[in-house]
């Protein structure tokens, strides 16, 4: 993936496209205004949604040295997540709701949910993304401690500790 600079037009959200970017828009006038930032000539701009899905290049901001591999869950990614674990594996998703309705039968709140490091991997293979980025998403649920997605309303993290279930409801107790 080639790295590109990251050149934000206007106030967003579009981008300035590489020359060698498939699904450009090229536009030929520019119009000065006081709230807009102006490329002179022609120039080709992008929405970023489509480079999400796209993951041709990778755009770095002039300011930091941090590539887009770096950056935390995206909302696209959130949501291949919770469709593995609500969708794709129904295992795993009648799991949650039955851990889920138990708690509730209980009258205990449910808080959060965790998954194993194996089920981890099986979203990210499921998810078809390239080894850098599963790296960046290990190291952002494993070290930065961030949630995965949230589903019915809880949290997904991921736990080091579960070895005998790949996923567990956690509910609110009153110690007496």
């Amino acid at each position: 993936m080639p790295d590109v600079k990251l050149e934000i037009i206007g106030q967003g959200p579009y981008i300035v496209a590489p020359d060698f970017c498939p699904y450009r828009e090229i536009v030929t006038e520019a119009h000065a205004s006081d709230t807009t930032y102006v490329i002179e000539g022609s120039y080709s701009k992008i929405h970023p949604s489509i480079c999400a899905i796209c993951t041709y290049c990778t755009f770095i901001p002039e300011s930091t040295g941090f590539r887009r591999d770096d950056l935390p869950i995206q909302d696209f990614e959130r949501g291949v997540f919770i469709k593995y674990l609500t969708e794709f594996n129904s295992k795993i998703a009648n799991n949650i709701l039955l851990q889920h309705k138990y708690l509730l039968s209980k009258r205990r709140t449910p808080i959060a949910i965790f998954i194993s490091p194996p089920l981890l991997s099986q979203i990210l293979e499921y998810c078809g993304m390239q080894e850098p980025r599963k790296l960046a998403i290990q190291d952002i649920v494993f070290y930065k401690e961030q949630p995965l997605c949230a589903i019915v309303g809880c949290p997904v993290y991921v736990s080091r500790k579960l070895s005998r279930v790949p996923v567990q409801v956690v509910g609110e107790i009153t110690w007496k």
